[in-house]
């Protein structure tokens, strides 16, 4: 244990050697301890992740079609921005399937973050004079997302939103090992 001790920096363990201070507990134990914590929780986020864009993106295929990513009427730029990312990592346009496999490859490939960007309120499209607010909450939530969270009853879109955000906040501190 001493071994992997040394290999922690000293303000990383600080945090577990105070809490420990005056009991019996290992500082080393309680790390592993919140390391195995914090695997078994990414599990549950990864089970959660999954279902929530899985049900988001059959509800905007429903509303929309399949091809809705590449709506600029309904999606933001920086929204559009993350799908164009998504198809260029994902390699979709080399694929030579149907619609509903590229559907759903790009359903994969995007980031958790798209899919919270979505609850959100929305942003800009376009340049110039063509300028113009898409307002996610009228063009997305109301017809098409909300459906996706049916538990929820008339919860507003934001209320959704702040959800998933402390979800996503939750997930990326334990992707990157934070305490």
């Amino acid at each position: 244990m001493y071994r992997l001790r040394a290999t922690i920096p000293p303000a990383r363990i600080a945090r577990y050697d105070a809490a420990c201070e005056d009991t019996d507990v290992d500082p080393m134990d309680l790390y592993r301890w919140a390391g195995a914590l914090a695997l078994g929780v990414f599990d549950d986020l990864a089970t959660l992740e999954v279902a929530m864009r899985s049900a988001m993106a059959r509800e905007l295929a429903s509303c929309y079609g399949l091809e809705w990513y590449r709506r600029s009427d309904l999606l933001d730029d920086d929204t559009l921005r993350l799908i164009n990312d998504a198809w260029r990592v994902g390699r979709l346009g080399q694929l030579q399937s149907g619609p509903d496999v590229v559907h759903g490859k790009l359903v994969a490939t995007l980031m958790f973050g798209f899919w919270v960007k979505i609850l959100g309120r929305g942003g800009f499209q376009g340049q110039g004079p063509q300028r113009q607010r898409r307002i996610y909450d009228t063009v997305l939530w109301k017809p098409a997302l909300r459906h996706a969270f049916p538990n929820v009853g008339d919860v507003d879109r934001a209320v959704v939103e702040t959800a998933a955000r402390r979800v996503q906040a939750l997930r990326n501190r334990i992707a990157h090992h934070e305490h």
